[in-house]
């Protein structure tokens, strides 16, 4: 999980290394601040894909790579939350399991110590 997305940020942390710059240093050439490399160089967060040039230039890395690699960091980003929204909406289920899987029931209740507001009978 992840692959690419720190794929892209260990190309990033490598390319910099090799040239033999400090992440103050690139981040002042890029205008931005040193903490933002750090979040792009661990797979934190992605850059926006408007910088790519400009990180392709500072980093000495090619833009093509560069750019296929940010474009498969971001697919994969995308298709992860994707997944987290499936997750918080719940399985597709018939509104009668539904209720039993957020923790109602018609004829009694299932016990929900995290919210104890399911936990009362709804009739």
């Amino acid at each position: 999980m992840e692959k690419n997305i720190r794929k892209l940020g260990s190309m990033l942390n490598l390319a910099r290394v090799r040239k033999d710059k400090t992440l103050v240093e690139v981040a002042t050439n890029m205008g931005i601040r040193s903490c933002v490399l750090v979040s792009w160089e661990s797979g934190g967060i992605l850059p926006p894909e408007s910088r790519i040039s400009l990180i392709a230039q500072n980093y000495g890395i090619d833009e093509k790579t560069l750019r296929e690699t940010y474009l498969l960091a971001r697919k994969e980003r995308d298709d992860q939350v994707i997944s987290r929204r499936n997750i918080k909406k719940g399985p597709n289920l018939p509104k009668n399991e539904r209720e039993v899987f957020s923790g109602k029931i018609e004829s009694g209740h299932v016990s929900n110590r995290l919210n104890p507001r399911l936990n009362r009978i709804e009739k």
